[in-house]
């Protein structure tokens, strides 16, 4: 009977201390996933955090009129050279005829952009002109690109008001720089000012080059205008009775009249 108490009491024993091992393995192994688990986690954030992404690509770009600017980029507008620039749709609808009521279509999924066909520089100087700001200084601008960016404000946004800060510009220019540029961009964007006077200036350019520059409906009214205005300088320059001119100027080189008719 002691022997059989002795027996389960050394099996308790036994059980107890396999338990107790079991237990202390368990929080051993507790210990272990925890710091493993912990360890992951701060490992992959870690990843995370040293290959995310910070490209331009990824971020709102600024506003592309103005690095000062305050308000919230809500449209991105990219170059046909690639450059993303920010832009707000409510001052798009206020200063242009082209873009949509702001509010008026679904909002741009994220990352979406406008692709247009102007070049960066453009485009700057088009969103410059819809923020309540002095306007840009185009003195500064090659000829080309001033007639380029005349066009795009006036045919394809609506921007009235900055197409007459170009306009006025053009006309500064007319004296110095290639009238049949000139002239083209005036029939391009229907700006009558000063228009008689840069179509005389092109009165002797070549054909070739009025009929490469010009658009073909320019160019018929510019050869009618030549025809007419080369045959009223003819008209006026014709001597009628050229004697008296002929003999002042015979006597101012002390010639002899009469040897002439020999």
């Amino acid at each position: 009977m002691y022997d059989i108490i002795a027996n389960n009491r050394q099996g308790m024993g036994v059980k107890r201390t396999i338990f107790t091992s079991k237990i202390r393995y368990s929080k051993y192994l507790s210990r272990t996933t925890c710091c493993l688990a912990t360890s992951f986690n701060l490992s992959t954030i870690q990843n995370l955090l040293d290959n995310r992404d910070l490209s331009p690509v990824n971020m709102p770009p600024k506003c592309g009129a103005s690095e000062n600017c305050s308000l919230t980029v809500d449209v991105i507008l990219q170059s046909s050279d690639g450059k993303q620039l920010g832009a707000h749709s409510k001052n798009l609808e206020l200063f242009t005829d082209a873009f949509p009521v702001a509010g008026s279509t679904l909002p741009p999924h994220d990352g979406e952009v406008v692709k247009l066909t102007e070049s960066a520089e453009i485009l700057r100087l088009v969103l410059s002109y819809t923020h309540n700001t002095p306007p840009p200084d185009l003195s500064s601008l090659d000829l080309d690109t001033l007639l380029l960016l005349g066009e795009v404000v006036i045919k394809k946004y609506g921007m009235y008001l900055a197409g007459e800060c170009v306009n006025k510009e053009v006309n500064l220019r007319i004296s110095n720089s290639p009238p049949l540029k000139i002239l083209a961009y005036k029939t391009r964007v229907s700006d009558f000012s000063l228009i008689d006077e840069t179509a005389r200036k092109t009165m002797n350019n070549p054909l070739e080059d009025a009929l490469t520059i010009l658009d073909p409906s320019v160019f018929r009214v510019w050869i009618l205008y030549r025809e007419k205005w080369r045959n009223s300088h003819t008209n006026v320059n014709i001597i009628k009775n050229p004697l008296p001119v002929w003999l002042t100027g015979l006597r101012d080189l002390e010639a002899q009249p009469n040897t002439l008719r020999k």
